[in-house]
């Protein structure tokens, strides 16, 4: 009889019914609380620095698919990344796993809102530069020539930014790819 000083679900059983345990400093089992799973999350220095302690995220993981779990911004960690990979960020997310369907090792796409938009004027957000000074300017289509006006910028979810002022609605933008994301 092998009895745990914990609670939880048994996630590996290394011991043979007859068999001697504790010889080669391999556990016994594996007991994991899976209602206490977090999700480690990587993030970029521009992406680490949008996100706080307490932002609501959605979790879906690839091994269930059709299903999502809502959780939370627990912290934001800086990792060394090595030589190569630079620093990079970490972000812990808690979730309610009640009914214990995720378990470790299962892949994790995490969807943070980091803010929202009804009714605003988007651009695709290759369409946004910024002039010598900074400023962030789009390139409008005015009289046959392109014309690079000064916006003032809203949120973005990579794929669109929000333009404030600068632009009105039924304006031809000029979208220039880059290779490098937005300058």
């Amino acid at each position: 009889m092998i009895r745990a000083p914990i609670s939880g679900t048994v996630m590996a059983l290394n011991a043979q019914p007859g068999k001697e345990v504790g010889n080669d400093r391999a556990p016994v089992a594996t007991i994991i609380d899976l209602s206490a799973l977090q999700v480690q999350a990587q993030a970029n220095a521009e992406q680490a620095t949008a996100l706080r302690r307490g932002m609501p995220v959605t979790l879906t993981f690839r091994e269930l698919p059709g299903q999502s779990f809502n959780g939370e911004v627990h912290s934001i960690t800086t990792a060394a990344g090595g030589p190569l990979q630079g620093d990079h960020y970490v972000a812990v997310i808690t979730f309610k796993n009640d009914r214990g369907l995720v378990k470790p090792e299962m892949t994790a796409a995490v969807a943070v809102q980091t803010g929202s938009g009804h009714d605003v004027l988007a651009v695709p957000s290759e369409a946004v530069d910024q002039d010598q000074n900074g400023h962030p300017v789009v390139n409008v289509v005015r009289g046959g020539r392109h014309q690079a006006q000064v916006v003032e910028v809203g949120i973005s979810d990579g794929h669109y930014t929000a333009i404030k002022s600068g632009l009105k609605e039924g304006e031809t933008v000029e979208v220039t790819p880059s290779l490098f994301g937005n300058r």
